[in-house]
């Protein structure tokens, strides 16, 4: 069986029926992902020093327009993208992924909204734009961070629960996708190819009244963007 008939078997089991994880006797029921009722707003500079521009999309199309107005755009420019990409990489190729504590209340529900292959596509993106993420006031305001059709619609979600917009920065939200898919809400398939398949999902809350998800999307591609 070739590979990628193998990943995409994989990833239909994993969102209809998740795996027991390591730390839990039982999986919770897979929920469907909060409905994305709102557009993530991008609000921040395309390159050093330069001035604020908007755009909208998720991390993917928001990063492809920011390249296509500033061609030589690379997140390393900017420090704020550099440090995390950089402390992402490092512990991927661990394997593990520090819980990193600010304001946030730890992670919960694994599984409960289907489980994500975890690849550099689905989080990195978020962690290489420099500016803010703007979304609209709730409560249950849900846009997408991240969205990566790999045959199971991978996604990283953000819900705000404030009645005002907020503008957390977009390399510190990637930060709570790195907690979820860093410790108990994260387990391999050994899929009898060159490495095992990390698949995680489960949801962080913030003491700010905003949460991150990380799951599997229902929504088609024509509304993701």
């Amino acid at each position: 069986m070739k590979p990628l008939i193998i990943l995409l078997t994989l990833l239909a089991s994993a969102s209809s029926n998740p795996l027991a994880l390591p730390s839990e006797s039982k999986s919770p029921a897979v929920q469907p992902m909060p409905i994305i009722n709102s557009q993530l707003t991008y609000i921040g500079p395309i390159k050093p020093g330069g001035e604020n521009v908007t755009l909208h999309g998720t991390a993917q199309s928001v990063l492809a327009q920011i390249k296509s107005l500033n061609p030589s755009f690379h997140p390393d420019d900017f420090e704020v993208t550099r440090t995390a990409r950089a402390k992402f990489e490092k512990t991927l190729a661990k394997r593990e992924l520090e819980l990193q504590q600010r304001s946030k209340q730890g992670v919960t529900n694994c599984g409960l909204y289907g489980n994500a292959l975890l690849d550099a596509n689905t989080i990195i993106p978020i962690l290489s734009m420099p500016g803010a993420c703007y979304v609209g006031g709730g409560p249950r305001t849900c846009v997408h961070l991240s969205c990566v059709n790999d045959g199971g619609n991978n996604a990283v979600s953000l819900c705000n629960d404030n009645k005002a917009a907020i503008a957390p920065t977009c390399a510190y939200l990637g930060t709570y996708a790195q907690d979820i898919c860093g410790g108990k809400c994260a387990f391999s398939v050994d899929a009898g190819v060159f490495f095992p398949f990390i698949f995680c999902g489960g949801q962080e809350f913030d003491t700010d009244h905003y949460n991150v998800i990380v799951g599997t999307s229902l929504l088609d591609t024509s509304r993701r963007n």
